[in-house]
């Protein structure tokens, strides 16, 4: 401390260092001060030493909790060493006063909530949901000792029963019987009765599912004309109830097939009548046509190319439904040629069913309407026109027709000086030879 002039400095007193003032005291070691230290060393040492007993005395970080809530909940002191000793003193003193009050009076008893299984009433028979613990308790065992008895006795009862599983081990297995069937299986051959069973299930279920079940069959007989009974046959003019074999009343499937098939006879013979007797198809009936468009010109390659495109749905074309190909594998050979007498030949087959016309070029292959046949490098000279010749020959298997084909489609060159203005589809329709 270095002395110094200030405000407060008395006017009697001189300024001294405290370095200057010398301890007379004993010594000191629990502060390491030693007599003849100066008072500046002094005061030095006590403030070290209050320092640390000062950290040590701090209580912030101290949880005071199980001291505040143990037996009254208060609110959290000053964190003083004087208040956490009361603390703990009052804890001491509460739980003497609890020790105290477990060894002189018995807590109360808890009481249980009842399982469902026991249906206990008291003296009114008002069902119990509650119980103390000791009757509780006491229910449990009287429980137990039921369910212990109820155990020994299927014990027994289990006993009893192994024994006369073991007794049927030992004993042979029955012989399963057998029956000889008729039409499943190998016929004539005894059988295994389940196996037969089996078999059976198996037929009937493929049988309802190629027959529909019985609600299906009974609407097919609803199916069957009404007042046929008293409709004439049409081949025969007669009543159809005065046929042999017909069912007035059909009540099964097997009636209303039988009378089914006589219509179908009696149509069949009507159709036969009509067929022998009126309108029958003959070749000039028959009639062969198709539209061609005809278009020459050259490819990348700067060959010729003869494109014909042909076009089978025309008015005039009649080819009854009866009617096919004679050669049912090649069809009819289709010849086209230039006015010089060169000729390329390809096939036309009328395919089954009939009414679409096909091309056979090498292999059979069927073309629509308005497709285009193309002959890249032709023999034909170029600027003569063509002419499509064939021999059509169609059958029924009983009457053979063969129409003559004879067109003669104009050279059409790609520069030629007609221009066609029209937006649509341009065809040239050519007549066949009669």
């Amino acid at each position: 401390m270095i002395p110094i002039k200030s405000n407060l400095t008395k006017e009697s007193c001189s300024p001294v260092s405290s370095n200057c003032v010398i301890w007379q005291g004993p010594n000191l070691p629990c502060i390491g001060l030693c007599t003849g230290d100066s008072v500046s060393d002094v005061i030095y040492r006590v403030a070290e030493e209050l320092c640390d007993i000062k950290d040590s005395f701090g209580f912030t970080d101290v949880d005071l909790t199980c001291l505040l809530t143990m037996c009254s909940t208060v609110p959290e002191p000053q964190k003083t060493l004087s208040n956490i000793l009361n603390l703990i003193i009052n804890k001491l003193c509460c739980l003497n006063d609890i020790v105290a009050l477990i060894n002189t009076t018995p807590p109360p008893e808890i009481n249980v909530t009842l399982a469902k299984c026991f249906n206990v009433t008291n003296a009114q028979g008002v069902p119990l949901t509650v119980l103390p613990h000791s009757q509780y308790t006491y229910l449990i065992g009287v429980k137990l000792c039921e369910i212990y008895d109820i155990v020994n006795t299927h014990t027994t009862q289990i006993t009893t029963l192994q024994g006369q599983v073991a007794t049927l081990i030992g004993t042979p297995p029955p012989t399963i019987p057998q029956v000889t069937p008729d039409c499943i299986l190998v016929p004539g051959v005894p059988t295994n009765i389940d196996v037969v069973v089996n078999e059976l299930e198996r037929q009937f279920c493929l049988l309802t599912a190629a027959t529909g079940p019985n609600t299906e069959i009974t609407r097919v007989l609803s199916r069957q004309c009404a007042n046929l009974n008293s409709q004439n046959g049409l081949s025969t003019g007669l009543p159809l109830v005065s046929t042999p074999g017909w069912v007035t009343t059909p009540l099964h499937l097997a009636h209303s097939l039988q009378n089914l098939w006589l219509v179908a006879c009696d149509l069949r013979a009507a159709v036969k009548l009509i067929q022998d007797n009126c309108c029958k198809i003959t070749c000039s009936d028959i009639t062969v046509n198709f539209e061609v468009a005809y278009f020459y010109s050259k490819d990348s390659n700067g060959r010729p190319v003869v494109t014909l495109t042909l076009y089978f749905g025309v008015d005039g074309v009649n080819i009854p439904s009866t009617f096919y190909d004679c050669d049912q594998t090649n069809g009819n050979k289709l010849t086209i040629s230039d006015q010089s007498g060169h000729s390329l030949p390809r096939y036309i087959k009328i395919n089954d069913p009939i009414g679409q016309m096909g091309i056979l070029n090498g292999t059979p292959q069927e073309i629509a309407d308005g497709t285009d046949l193309q002959f890249i490098n032709p023999p034909f000279v170029y600027g003569e026109d063509l002419t499509i010749t064939a021999d059509i020959c169609l059958t029924d298997g009983t009457t053979t027709c063969i129409k003559c084909l004879n067109i003669t489609v104009p050279f059409v060159p790609s520069d030629d000086c007609c221009v066609i203005t029209a937006t649509g589809r341009v065809t040239i329709v050519y007549k066949i030879c009669s």
